[in-house]
């Protein structure tokens, strides 16, 4: 229930009021966001409710947005790779043969792409720092990343707070500090 909460917080349904679309891609892009909203309401409600099922959160969003610029409005698509997943079930035990470590480096180098969002943090501002360093190493050392971004979500209003800054911090950012901060309560360590 805690993963659907914050799923709403996220404003997952941001997708299926306004498409982020990319004019560049087609000729009109007005055209192109009536004829996509349907593949962002679906992505908006299945991270929602694949959270309230208490699976995995599906967050396809780089997935929709790929589809949806090829071309994939039907629903074809989803179909199509559906039938691939399925197919691919069948290769499971030569998938399963392949070690760690031959997939090791693949996983290395996109964590080293992931780290080049750390460049955009205000290193010498401490309110900003302090939570993103938090996420980044509770993630790291609890392979949770409940935990990760619980803690930043509660130390960012937290250090702005104390720090007078309280103007900083927007209304959702205190209701994630109350959830976050009963999730610590509540949390069976």
């Amino acid at each position: 229930m805690g993963a659907f909460v914050y799923h709403l917080l996220q404003c997952d349904i941001r997708h299926f009021q306004r498409p982020r679309l990319n004019s560049d891609a087609c000729t009109s892009s007005s055209q192109l966001a009536e004829q996509s909203t349907a593949g962002w309401l679906t992505a908006a409600l299945e991270a929602m409710f694949g959270a309230l099922a208490g699976t995995t959160t599906t967050g396809a969003y780089i997935e929709s947005a790929t589809g949806i610029e090829e071309g994939g409005r039907t629903g074809l698509t989803a179909v199509v790779i559906a039938f691939l997943f399925t197919l691919g079930l069948f290769f499971y035990p030569v998938f399963s043969a392949i070690p760690p470590a031959a997939t090791s480096p693949a996983l290395m180098v996109v964590g080293l792409l992931m780290m080049g969002s750390i460049k955009k943090i205000d290193m010498e501002d401490l309110t900003e720092m302090i939570p993103a360093m938090a996420v980044i190493i509770l993630m790291s050392f609890t392979y949770n990343l409940g935990v990760g971004l619980c803690a930043g979500f509660v130390l960012f209003p937290l250090l702005k707070l104390v720090s007078g800054k309280r103007s900083e911090v927007k209304p959702i950012a205190w209701a994630l500090f109350v959830l976050c901060s009963m999730f610590f309560i509540f949390y069976p360590y």
